[in-house]
């Protein structure tokens, strides 16, 4: 916290002089930022509320200004019509709170003509519709994205190379674009399990868009595999490795023994392919706001979430209010649920219920309601206040931040959020 604090408050002061260096300095350089104060209250004690599932809150800590807040720098420099730099830098409330992590985007760009774009560094995910200004508060109009779809993504940056191939048609443009290069995040995970190291050097995507008035289409796929193993699988699979191998155990409770191997297996997390696909649509023509998403996230390993999302809000426009509602919803993948009798070994029931405990605390199973309203006071900023009402069904609570005595059963939570968002 008092990293997250410092980073913060110096970026803040950053601000200031580089604008007023940019604009004496010269005009190909371009200093911007965006910016969000929110607050945010949990009327459930038993699990933290967390923007994605990149943060951490403890259990019972109901009101926050940490969740939503975030401050972030960018620097643009244009060195002819054909090449650009491009770094940001942005501090918000998450596990890893490295300067390394919190830089998002680092990248030379170059365009050899206006339909091909070639880009080097530390990007943006191409795969879901607001994957390129995912924290830019200002830039939705909620208070922050739906949790279903985008609080369950890890990734907010790769590192490697993309292509984009634009074909303008009919008053609209076609882009085509191509990623590949590696991903690296950190995941928070429950005491006394180490936080995982999420790490994977192969990935690669594709994403078609089409933007034509204020209609703007996506469609993404993103692929890549796990090179690390969980670190909460330490904690059970030793105990299911000396069962497996005991040969009395296979003689006297070999069903046991076989569910064993078969929960071991479902622990696997290195090798393990993960990929996200998604389709959206945005509408805005200044008075009507319609957006949607479905998306789904495929995974061989349990340890990892799985399983498919969607979205729906409308919105009208009076002036500068926007008052709108959202459906949005998770489905996992039906329960890991016990096979065979263990009593008769020692320490048997606990072993299983605890690894069944653990398979299933990646399941995200709910729906939220929500209602709201945006007032655009400022040219350059937005108040935004949201209700959200959360069914959570029967270990579907992969989205929250859980505690050693949380209670994994179905549950309805109201969250209450109200933030202001500023570019600048």
């Amino acid at each position: 916290m008092k990293r997250f604090r410092a980073i913060l408050l110096c970026s803040g002061l950053l601000v200031l002089p580089l604008y007023a260096q940019a604009e004496s300095e010269s005009s190909n350089l371009v200093v911007s930022g965006f910016g969000t104060l929110g607050l945010v209250h949990n009327s459930n004690d038993d699990y933290g509320f967390v923007r994605d599932i990149g943060q951490r809150t403890e259990p019972g800590k109901n009101t926050s200004l940490q969740t939503d807040s975030m401050l972030g720098l960018q620097l643009s420099y244009s060195l002819s019509p054909q090449w650009q730099f491009l770094g940001q830098v942005r501090a918000r409330d998450q596990a890893d709170n490295t300067l390394a992590n919190s830089v998002t985007r680092a990248f030379v760009a170059y365009r050899p003509d206006p339909n091909l774009h070639f880009r080097l560094g530390r990007m943006a995910d191409a795969t879901f519709l607001m994957s390129d200004y995912l924290e830019v508060g200002y830039a939705f109009p909620w208070v922050r994205p739906p949790l279903e779809s985008y609080g369950i993504i890890a990734m907010r940056y790769y590192d490697g190379i993309d292509v984009t191939y634009s074909l303008p048609q009919s008053g609209g443009v076609w882009r085509l674009k191509a990623m590949g290069g590696r991903i690296k995040a950190s995941i928070p995970q429950s005491p006394p399990i180490q936080d995982y190291s999420l790490e994977g050097n192969d990935l690669w995507g594709l994403a078609l868009i089409h933007e034509r008035g204020p209609l703007k289409v996506r469609v993404g796929y993103t692929s890549f595999h796990l090179e690390k193993e969980s670190t909460g699988a330490l904690f059970v699979e030793p105990s299911l490795n000396a069962l497996i191998a005991n040969p009395l155990a296979g003689l006297l409770f070999p069903a046991a023994v076989a569910e064993a191997r078969e929960l071991r297996d479902d622990l696997q997390m290195k090798g393990a392919r993960i990929s996200f696909a998604s389709a959206g649509f945005a509408y805005d023509d200044g008075r009507w706001m319609l957006q949607g998403e479905v998306s789904k996230l495929s995974s061989e390993t349990m340890l990892f979430p799985r399983g498919e999302q969607a979205y729906l809000s409308a919105g009208y426009r009076f002036g500068n209010f926007l008052p709108y509602v959202m459906v949005s919803g998770s489905r996992a993948e039906s329960i890991k649920r016990a096979k065979a009798d263990w009593s008769g070994i020692p320490l048997g029931s606990l072993l299983q219920s605890g690894t069944l405990t653990l398979l299933n605390s990646q399941r995200s199973a709910q729906t939220t309601t929500s209602l709201g309203v945006r007032w655009d006071f400022h040219s350059q900023a937005a108040l935004k206040l949201q209700l959200d009402h959360v069914r959570v069904r029967n270990q579907g609570w992969g989205l929250w931040s859980s505690g050693a005595t949380s209670d994994p059963g179905a549950g309805r939570v109201n969250v209450l959020s109200s933030t202001l968002d500023f570019v600048f």
